[in-house]
């Protein structure tokens, strides 16, 4: 009779329907900023406050023979769409925006990592987002030119890690309309190499012309990363090549962080080498409070009066 009810029980377990884990995500940041003006003709905005509010759905599901489905679905809420903020005059920035962020679908194996639907390209998601040490934000001086962004139609692949090295390659369809040039508008390819506290990582993507008159842009970044104890430090270049026309850009970032206890302290800055671009320094202080609470402080000086930025904050991260 025991060996019945075990053995029905065993039954049961092994033919009941594999369910999805799910995790919730997020973090909300309330900051307050003193902004430059452009000109003496612009009003003082005063205090102008930034509220960015992100939640972050990810599910996942064993899919047998070492293959795993997964999905992500974020949602963004932010009154500085930009992400920099900006004195508009005594009524401050723009109104708040409500969005998706990350929207995609994984499936991975011993083969690597196959990716699909709304979601940031590698040079955007990878390299570019290493312009930032700091905790601030609506305060940025990352270098986002000649990029795609995040788009609705990405397929990417990622390879497994070959003792440190990993590759990828990814097509995004940039839904831009009649005139497109070809089904996918852009295609970028990754490298990375992680060796102890030592990271590499290049990318290039290439953007067809997606109307009649426009060019073709290619984005080449790479980015170094060392960590020693507590210190952190960081290389990033970027050229843009838009067929040799006068809209050839480059930049090229460095930042340090320092964590000391609870007080983590950070020194950025970029330089564009074009002429009216605008060079930029960002000091910050960020103190943690707990594991997911932080309050901080960032100063930003740059080339243009109305991009200075003085801002304090507190996040919160769940």
């Amino acid at each position: 009779m025991k060996k019945t009810i075990v053995a029905a029980a065993v039954a049961a377990v092994v033919s009941a329907p594999a369910m999805a884990d799910l995790s919730i995500s997020g973090q909300i940041n309330q900051e307050f900023s003193s902004i430059g003006k452009a000109s003496t003709s612009v009003v003082d905005a005063g205090l102008v406050q930034d509220q960015n509010v992100d939640i972050v759905f990810k599910a996942s599901e064993d899919l047998g023979n070492g293959m795993k489905i997964g999905a992500v679905i974020g949602y963004v809420t932010d009154n500085n769409s930009s992400n920099n903020v900006t004195a508009t005059g005594a009524g401050g920035q723009s109104n708040a925006s409500f969005g998706a962020a990350d929207q995609y679908i994984t499936l991975s194996g011993d083969f690597g990592t196959i990716k699909t639907g709304k979601f940031e390209d590698f040079t955007e998601g990878k390299l570019s987002a290493m312009m930032a040490l700091d905790p601030v934000d609506s305060m940025s001086i990352e270098d986002s030119r000649g990029e795609t962004a995040r788009t609705e139609g990405g397929i990417a692949y990622v390879s497994p890690s070959f003792n440190g090295l990993t590759v990828g390659v990814g097509a995004y369809a940039l839904n831009t309309g009649l005139g497109q040039a070809s089904d996918f508008d852009a295609i970028d390819v990754f490298v990375s190499y992680l060796n102890s506290g030592l990271t590499v990582m290049a990318s290039q993507e290439k953007v067809e012309a997606t109307t009649v008159g426009n060019t073709d842009k290619k984005t080449t970044m790479i980015g170094v990363e060392y960590k020693m104890g507590d210190l952190t430090a960081r290389v990033v270049d970027r050229s843009v090549d838009d067929n040799g026309t006068s809209a050839d850009y480059e930049s090229t970032y460095y930042g340090v962080k320092y964590q000391m206890g609870a007080n983590a302290f950070s020194v950025e800055k970029i330089n564009e080498g074009k002429t009216g671009a605008v060079d930029a320094t960002v000091v910050s202080v960020n103190h943690a409070m707990s594991k997911n609470a932080n309050v901080y402080l960032g100063i930003k000086n740059s080339d243009a009066s109305a991009e200075d930025q003085t801002t304090v904050g507190i996040q919160y991260k769940f």
